[in-house]
């Protein structure tokens, strides 16, 4: 009768997640000059977490489709140009 039942944590950080995200939808955040500074913030974290939650479920549960893969890939050139001083 002792069954002790611990959550991933991977559904810990989706529940902080889904909790910043919500927060990001309610808060006004309309005072000059940063208008939209607190919703962009907590969006980001939400994001950050998101991935992170992902990340913690394990390699296999993480799949990838082709159009993602494109898009890091095209994020990567674009670093790499950065780093190379082309573009600037």
């Amino acid at each position: 009768m002792n069954s002790t039942h611990r959550k991933s944590p991977a559904s810990t950080l989706m529940l902080l997640a889904s909790m910043t995200l919500f927060l990001c939808w309610l808060a006004p955040g309309h005072y000059y000059p940063w208008v939209m500074f607190q919703n962009e913030f907590s969006a980001a974290v939400a994001a950050l977490l998101f991935g992170a939650a992902a990340l913690a479920s394990g390699p296999s549960a993480t799949r990838w489709p082709a159009l993602s893969s494109f898009a890091l890939l095209a994020a990567l050139v674009a670093a790499a140009q950065l780093a190379l001083g082309q573009i600037g």
